[in-house]
């Protein structure tokens, strides 16, 4: 991934978590034709995150590597008549450890689910 989208999957990544429960719906504004958004919570267990020594969080010398505790996942779908239309960017909360603490937002993809559920 990238900070800046300029360099992409050179400057951090996020990857190994596990589904830790089914996504759950958190928000909605369907009407009777089907029509909104439906926003959805994933949580994640486990993983691992590295960022590039040369990122604006770095100093330039140590990458900086550590372990995902947790991390949740909130996307919002839009759909038009039932029809999923767009899925913009997730935001994520990861909880780290290790000696690079200062990781505090990644993104990630999640399941594509339906407005009923999953």
């Amino acid at each position: 991934m990238s900070w800046d989208g300029v360099a992409l999957g050179t400057q951090w990544a996020v990857e190994g978590m596990a589904i830790a429960s089914p996504p759950t719906i958190v928000g909605s504004s369907m009407d009777a034709n089907n029509t909104g958004w439906v926003e959805y919570l994933t949580y994640y267990d486990g993983g691992t995150f590295w960022l590039s020594k040369d990122g604006p969080w770095g100093d330039g010398y140590s990458d900086l590597i550590g372990d995902v505790e947790n991390y949740s996942v909130t996307i919002r779908v839009t759909y038009v008549m039932g029809n999923h239309v767009a899925r913009p960017a997730t935001s994520t909360s990861p909880a780290s450890s290790g000696p690079a603490r200062r990781a505090t937002a990644a993104s990630s993809s999640s399941p594509s689910p339906t407005p009923w559920g999953t």
